[in-house]
């Protein structure tokens, strides 16, 4: 069993026995931030790729519905993330969207919420929200 995929299936439960199709409830698996910045070289892509894959797969094996990228502030951990999830999706033969939340985005003014969607990566959009 894979140590990543915590009481994801407890609230897997949880949320089928109160989902009506009405009110359908979902599990959020939440992927970092983590305290190191590849950009400022605090660790290596490959290294922070590998531990967000072991992430991603767990918390498939727990029955995630949506992955949210946390409080993302580094395009080089976004793009790790991103891709580390991605293979974990391919790996598993799952289509589980990304949705994310940035910080420090000055030019935008402050956080944003994107959501990737299950496009192919070349063509993925970030639509930025309020």
């Amino acid at each position: 069993m894979n140590s990543q995929k915590g009481g994801h299936p407890i609230v897997k439960e949880v949320c089928l026995k109160y989902s009506t199709r009405e009110k359908p409830r979902f599990v959020l698996g939440s992927i970092g931030p983590g305290t190191k910045l590849p950009s400022l070289g605090h660790i290596h892509y490959d290294e922070m790729f590998k531990g967000y894959l072991d992430t991603a797969l767990g918390l498939i094996d727990g029955g995630v519905d949506i992955f949210l990228l946390e409080t993302c502030q580094d395009p080089l951990q976004i793009k790790s993330a991103i891709h580390a999830i991605e293979e974990a999706n391919r790996r598993r033969g799952v289509d589980i969207p990304i949705y994310g939340l940035c910080n420090h985005l000055e030019a935008l003014g402050g956080n944003r919420c994107f959501h990737l969607g299950n496009l192919d990566w070349p063509s993925k959009q970030i639509r930025l929200t309020n």
